[in-house]
């Protein structure tokens, strides 16, 4: 938890003597056949027996024989750091006979298992051009499963050529985060107790991306060939930094044990070491700390506006964000909150009996919403896009884009006065977007995997494109995404997402009834702090002690303790740092003990202090989208009818007899004047066709009938030569006319 040194011994030096020689397989000799590192051994005093791994460090015949040996994860810490991923002992080779291969990976796209399968397949784009023609995508969607590839285009000699490629080209599956562990430590010989990848619906569908655009060509299926070329050691620090996984190995059972570190400072406690301390405790107040979360955005479209949100978002209320999709495509008018705008024809007929009063302009939902006071002068307006998770600065004015980026936030709350812990991660962010090829037939939102495809039994390539495609130069980076088989986005395959937000803001769900709700983002409440790292911030912010004391400890507990379950010390919940003591002893032993505290002490707000970024696109148990009525033709419409003549019409079609009096169109001895209006079933607020919400910002139009009821009124005109010049009578009776008026809906995002 607090490092990562593992457990060793202290170098003791042995003399030159013919038994220790022949142990040590002769490290005194230049010409020693074998080798004197990595050899097991087992250390024994009474009951206690280690198994561990020996380190020669010097050897001469003069000064003897210096060694240090090492236990648990100090054992493969320095064979980790060196090796990489695909160079895995034993890696699996999946052999197929003709055909079987093709259907395999088509039943991974189609109706993968995250708890069984350990591959999935989804589309991602690995090459893009000025031509989307020539588009690398891999695992490119056809019409019923993955479209099958005859030829690849590339660019030779400045033009488009179809090189023919073997069957099976451009098909590749990925690789579960789960299953990369199981082989990370079955290649050392260790067993697993329990994988929380595995057993987590969520973290299950994690996968582990890359770019060979020929793993299938050869009817086998190599896992070498689906692995990152990145070491272990770059792998379970990522895993670390983003889901902080961390590990312990015991040698001597030959285990493995995996747990989170949210899990681990919450558990319960082990045991009580407090009656075997042998000295009062030294407590050391350390500085207070944060945790701050990075990783890398080297490929193209990954990139922020800026590193941090709270950068980003300076000077905007979180409640004045829009959200919705395609945001580059938005239509905007400065105008359209001008009254005269939305109904130009209201009140156009001058005999209308009500006075035509000037009407000024008003507020509706659809002005900014972001309070005035916390705005900048020179800031634009903010807007979220859903599903690729794209931010935007919109002009104040005209509703254009002024810059944008992804949603790849380092988390970083800054908080004056107090020390970093900074995490970095070796993985790429991968952002997702729409990727639209005609010749291709593929107009659909996937990762943007921006590395260029690599060979692994091919060698395919245009004279113009570089280097970039040499096998010897292309590599695969680390880069995850979460892979969605049967979901609620797309149920005839398999998606890949970094976020599980759909077009109507609701988290992606499966036919089964559940869904997902972890998103790879740093920030939000479904973001990797708030579920992994923000027990472990508040012990750094408001719990960082440490202990140092003595103790006399029966060897038999000395295998119970262990760095990855809390103990109790004076009532107070700790890990245990370090603990040292010295071999051979009697049935006790005599150690120097150092302990972190994981309880936190004194009063404070510690929501206010981390701030984690609350928006309703990321947090749909808090909110749920709903139509509102942005605008109505209700009132125009009916006034026209009055003022048209449609009303005195039907009033004549009841009357006949009345048609002798009229002696003109203006000089009509009737006039119709609107008494009520009431709406006919169904209203927009009762349409069941109204239920379905794509997305937040989202407009309807829809037509629907109401009733208005007019009184007929005989006119009285003052003067002969004037026709406006007029006053009513009283009704002679009424008339009820059934109209269509339109309605114009927009979706809006509302707390529950």
């Amino acid at each position: 938890m607090f490092n990562d040194v593992g457990s060793q011994s202290v170098p003791a030096t042995v003399p030159v003597s013919p038994r220790n020689n022949k142990i040590f397989f002769h490290p005194v000799r230049l010409d020693a056949g074998e080798r004197v590192n990595r050899e097991r051994c087992i250390l024994t005093d009474g009951s206690l027996c280690r198994t561990g791994v020996i380190n020669v460090i010097s050897a001469s015949p003069d000064d003897g024989i210096e060694i240090n040996i090492g236990f648990d994860n100090s054992t493969e810490y320095e064979n980790w750091r060196s090796k990489r991923l695909p160079d895995l002992e034993n890696l699996p080779v999946l052999k197929f006979e003709q055909g079987e291969l093709r259907e395999h990976v088509e039943h991974l796209y189609k109706s993968s298992n995250s708890a069984i399968d350990d591959l999935a397949v989804f589309p991602i784009l690995v090459g893009k051009t000025d031509n989307p023609d020539c588009y690398e995508i891999l695992n490119r969607p056809g019409k019923d499963g993955l479209a099958v590839y005859r030829s690849a285009k590339r660019t030779i000699d400045g033009n488009v050529t179809d090189v023919r490629v073997p069957s099976d080209y451009g098909i590749t599956p990925f690789v579960r985060v789960w299953r990369v562990i199981e082989l990370i430590f079955d290649d050392i010989g260790y067993r697993i107790e329990s994988n929380p990848f595995d057993l987590d619906a969520d973290l299950s569908r994690l996968v582990v991306l890359n770019n060979v655009a020929d793993a299938c060509c050869t009817g086998w299926l190599h896992y070498r060939d689906l692995l990152p070329t990145v070491t272990v050691e770059s792998f379970l620090n990522a895993l670390y930094v983003r889901f902080g996984l961390v590990y312990r190995l015991d040698s001597n059972t030959r285990t493995a044990s995996l747990a989170f570190v949210r899990d681990i400072v919450t558990q319960n406690t082990a045991a009580d070491l407090s009656g075997f301390l042998s000295s009062p405790a030294k407590i050391n107040y350390l500085n207070p700390q944060y945790v701050k979360l990075t990783a890398q955005t080297s490929i193209d479209g990954a990139k922020p506006v800026c590193s941090r949100f709270e950068d980003f978002i300076d000077g905007h209320d979180m409640e004045g964000i829009r959200f919705g999709s395609d945001v580059a495509g938005w239509n905007w008018n400065e105008d359209r909150d001008d009254f005269e705008y939305d109904w130009p024809d209201y009140n156009e007929n001058p005999d209308y009996p009500d006075p035509d009063y000037p009407d000024p302009d008003y507020y509706t939902s659809r002005n900014m919403t972001a309070a005035r006071k916390d705005m900048k002068p020179s800031s634009g307006i903010i807007a979220f896009e859903v599903p690729t998770c794209t931010w935007s600065k919109l002009d104040r004015t005209n509703g254009k884009v002024i810059t944008s980026g992804s949603s790849f936030f380092d988390w970083d709350p800054a908080t004056p006065g107090i020390d970093v812990v900074e995490l970095s991660s070796d993985d790429e962010w991968v952002s997702v977007g729409r990727v639209k090829s005609p010749i291709l037939g593929v107009n659909e939102i996937m990762p943007l995997f921006l590395v260029g495809s690599r060979h692994c039994h091919t060698y395919i390539r245009g004279n113009d494109c570089g280097d970039r495609e040499d096998n010897d130069t292309v590599e695969t980076p680390l880069a995850f995404m979460f892979a969605f088989t049967q979901s609620s986005e797309c149920r005839s395959g398999t998606i890949g997402r970094f976020s599980p937000l759909t077009y109507q803001n609701k988290n992606i769900t499966f036919p089964d009834g559940t869904s997902h709700t972890l998103s790879l983002l740093f920030q939000f409440g479904n973001g990797l702090f708030a579920r992994f790292w923000k027990e472990y911030d508040e012990i750094l912010r408001h719990g960082n002690r440490e202990i140092e004391t003595s103790m006399h400890v029966d060897k038999k507990v000395l295998d119970t303790l262990n760095a990855l379950s809390p103990v109790t010390v004076g009532n107070i919940r700790c890990l245990v740092d370090t603990f040292s003591y010295t071999l051979p002893s009697d049935k006790t032993v005599s150690a120097e003990i150092k302990l972190r505290t994981i309880s936190t002490q004194g009063n404070y707000d510690i929501d206010s202090e981390r701030n984690i970024p609350v928006l309703a696109a990321f947090d749909p148990v808090s909110y749920h989208l709903k139509w509102e009525l942005e605008s109505s033709d209700i009132d125009s419409v009916t006034a026209a009818a009055g003022g048209t003549g449609v009303a005195l019409s039907e009033w004549y079609r009841q009357h006949p007899e009345l048609m002798t009096q009229v002696a003109g169109p203006e000089w009509e001895p009737f006039r119709a004047v609107k008494l009520s209006v009431s709406l006919l079933l169904p209203t927009w607020e009762t349409d069941p066709a109204n239920k379905d919400i794509m997305w937040e910002g989202q407009r309807k139009y829809k037509t629907y009938h109401c009733s208005a009821v007019y009184s007929i009124c005989p006119v009285i005109f003052n003067d002969a030569d004037n026709p406006s010049d007029y006053d009513l009578n009283s009704p002679v009776g009424n008339v009820s006319l059934k109209l269509k008026y339109g309605v114009c809906l927009v979706a809006k995002m509302e707390r529950d």
